[in-house]
């Protein structure tokens, strides 16, 4: 039976120290906010594992606790140790700031965190992604009643951010007959490139849309992509739509869709490469040129899975991509909640048939 009790939260706080350890060296300021959260961390192990099986420890300091713990023999001499070290690196912390640790130091107590909880420091390390940064907590902006996009809001995203959470507000009851249950909006940073609003096929979870294959809608300053999409993590999903692919299972779905529809791939989340029309796609479908490019598509998807790598883009992309800065495009906006029902209405057979060999 473990000694240290860690609740839900305190197993989301240990992956966010995780998380924002990781990217120290990245954003200004993280480096101290690793300290602080370790040591916050490392405190709540403690307190919660005395207050939860050791009632009579409640109002003891942590220095008590863990003297309890050395008396009454429930560790061993080295465990006590690391105990003290990670209790002084607290300390430190606390009393003097972050600056007065090291980057290895604080390292070294997380490492003792993650061993307390019974999480593999170096495969969750390896898997933290920078979204689990923003993803932390609930998001705050709440949706305002529906209200137009116009195209010089794709200049301020923070303005167009807005308008895409009322987006999708009004989006629910359009989408209902789809049986679409819609997601997260992707965070808001001042430097994002782009604006994700994702929609899956029933609700499978909690941020469900990262494992899954999804019909979104993707704003960047420089157009509106509607289509089929993939969450970084969605491994299963992906390979079963490149072998449907392959098999030309997908065929006759494709074949009912008008020429509006491309075939593309992405690369870094929202940038657009290799357009070709849908028609010029099934003509050479065949060949073994498209076809080998899908197979390494697959190949490169089982290795990413492999390896717990995150997807940061896709290929062989079925959607519509509406240009800014073409004459369509005002028109476009006056009708986007018609055109996105009517883009999944017509994608929503192929999400359906994916999901069912994936899942």
């Amino acid at each position: 039976m473990p000694l240290y009790y860690a609740d839900t939260e305190t197993l989301n706080l240990v992956e966010y120290a995780l998380s924002v350890f990781k990217f120290k060296d990245y954003l200004s300021g993280f480096d101290d906010l690793s300290a602080y959260l370790v040591a916050l961390t490392f405190e709540r192990i403690v307190i919660k594992t005395a207050g939860k099986k050791f009632p009579q420890l409640e109002e003891l300091s942590l220095t008590g606790v863990l003297d309890f713990f050395r008396k009454k023999r429930l560790v061993d001499e080295e465990t006590n140790r690391r105990l003290r070290f990670c209790r002084d690196f607290r300390d430190k912390v606390m009393h003097q700031g972050s600056k007065s640790v090291s980057v290895r130091e604080t390292e070294d107590v997380l490492r003792e965190l993650c061993g307390m909880v019974e999480i593999d420091f170096a495969k969750e390390y390896e898997r933290r992604e920078f979204e689990d940064i923003l993803a932390f907590s609930e998001r705050k902006v709440k949706p305002r009643q529906p209200v137009e996009i116009y195209d010089s809001d794709f200049n301020e995203f923070i303005v167009l951010y807005e308008k895409c959470l009322s987006l999708q507000y009004a989006l629910v009851p359009i989408l209902a007959p789809l049986q679409l249950v819609p997601e997260e909006i992707s965070e808001f940073v001042p430097t994002s490139g782009g604006i994700w609003l994702p929609w899956v096929v029933g609700k499978a979870g909690k941020r469900s849309h990262m494992k899954r294959m999804s019909l979104g809608v993707a704003l960047t300053p420089y157009n509106i992509r509607i289509g089929i999409d993939f969450g970084s993590k969605a491994y299963r999903p992906k390979e079963q739509y490149y072998t449907l692919l392959i098999e030309r299972g997908l065929d006759n779905s494709l074949r009912r869709l008008n020429d509006n529809y491309l075939v593309y791939n992405t690369y870094w989340y929202y940038h657009i490469g290799d357009k070709m029309k849908l028609h010029q796609y099934l003509e050479l479908s065949s060949s073994s040129i498209i076809k080998k490019r899908i197979e390494d598509s697959l190949k490169e998807v089982q290795t990413k899975n492999e390896e717990s790598a995150p997807m940061t883009g896709h290929k062989f992309l079925i959607g519509k991509i509406l240009d800014r800065g073409t004459p369509e495009f005002e028109q476009s906006l006056r009708n986007l909640r018609a055109e996105i029902n009517e883009t999944f209405s017509d994608l929503r057979p192929i999400l359906e048939s994916v999901e069912k060999r994936a899942w």
